[in-house]
């Protein structure tokens, strides 16, 4: 596969939360651009006092990087600490300030199967039919397996509230 081909698709996982949306399971989805790694042992240390999206942090190449729940960043219930099937999603994301555009990164703990698809035939669904907190949302999706949630990478890990 050319470096084109790996862009041009998108990581898709699970929610930890159980239960879904009501009506349909919820995924993730997150660009291949924004991917920078998969770990495979989620080791994850606690923060106290941190934002309730920050459940940790986890060291990634020398890196001390937050651990975002993408459940809670929509209001969702976590799910339990992590499973030995789960992994670590290394991420990254331009961020633009004054100006100036740096690169933030994050992890965030995935649920299992993690796969890399072409982007699925989707359906947006309006900001009204929302069942979930919109602060963090890029968008929410219906696909043939439920919903799809797009996390704004840049908001959160900008610290913005």
């Amino acid at each position: 596969m050319t470096g084109a081909e790996r862009d041009q698709r998108v990581l898709v996982f699970p929610a930890r939360s159980p239960g879904g949306l009501g009506d349909g399971a919820l995924h993730f989805l997150f660009s291949m651009t924004q991917v920078a790694d998969i770990v495979r042992e989620p080791a994850v240390y606690p923060v106290p006092r941190s934002p309730a999206h920050v459940i940790g942090m986890s060291v990634w190449r020398d890196r001390v990087m937050p651990v975002i729940s993408p459940e809670r960043c929509l209001g969702l219930p976590a799910g339990p600490t992590p499973e030995p099937t789960d992994r670590l999603v290394a991420l990254r994301t331009p961020i633009t300030e004054d100006g100036r555009t740096r690169t933030e990164g994050g992890m965030v703990l995935a649920g299992s199967p993690i796969q890399m698809i072409a982007p699925p035939a989707a359906t947006p669904v309006t900001a009204a039919g929302r069942p979930v907190d919109g602060r963090y949302l890029l968008g929410l999706y219906r696909w043939e397996n439920g919903y799809l949630a797009v996390i704004h990478l840049a908001r959160l890990l900008a610290g913005e509230p």
